[in-house]
This record gives C-alpha cells, sequence and structure tokens, in this order.
C-alpha cells in the first residue's frame, strides 16, 4: 500500500480515543461552576485573576491529556489536532460565556 497504509488504523480510532473527560469539555456546567467560585469575590479584577488562572489550569490540565495520548499514539496526528481545536472551541465557549453572563452582564436589558 501507499504511504498512507496506516490510516485505516488511525481512522479507527474516535474523537472520544483522545480524552475529553476533563470538566472543561462540558462547557456550561465548567463555567457556571466557575462563575458560582468566584461570585464571592467583590473586587472584579481578582475575580477575573482567579477565572483567568481557573482556565489557564484547565487549558493545560486537558492539553496535557492530548499530549500524553499522542505520546503513546504518534500516529494518531490527526486525531491530536482535532483533540486541540475541541479543546480550543471548548476554551473560547467558556471565556464567551463568563464575559458576556458573568463578568460584563448587560446592567438594564432593553427590549431590543
Amino acid at each position: 500500500m501507499a504511504p498512507d497504509s496506516d490510516l485505516p488504523q488511525a481512522a479507527a480510532l474516535t474523537h472520544s480515543s483522545v480524552s475529553t473527560d476533563h470538566p472543561i469539555y462540558d462547557t456550561g456546567v465548567f463555567a457556571r461552576q466557575l462563575s458560582l467560585d468566584t461570585a464571592g469575590i467583590s473586587d472584579a479584577r481578582e475575580r477575573r485573576q482567579r477565572i483567568v488562572q481557573a482556565l489557564a489550569t484547565a487549558r493545560q490540565q486537558a492539553g496535557a491529556s492530548i499530549e500524553a495520548r499522542f505520546d503513546t499514539h504518534p500516529r494518531t496526528a490527526r486525531e491530536t489536532v482535532r483533540a486541540r481545536a475541541r479543546l480550543a472551541d471548548a476554551v473560547i465557549s467558556v471565556v464567551f460565556w463568563l464575559a458576556t453572563e458573568t463578568l460584563h452582564p448587560l446592567p438594564t436589558p432593553t427590549e431590543s
């Protein structure tokens, strides 16, 4: 077969083969929990710092899981790229929710 002879083996590995068990992948729950965990902090700057620290830690942990899977299965580059993209999507979703619902909610809702 051609140089791509390992593709069927790599294709057999599903998206779930790269761990997505970190809580950040459940974006709604993760964002709400992070919001609740920092709700008691009255200083806006400190609250933002705590949220940024928690997000950075979560991203690092999830990224380490992706890297560990790739280290043990080096022919799964495509799945690794997809896992990195899913992680980026999760982080962006959490940041958007926190920015619009927690850090800067619309103080006076309008009818439009």
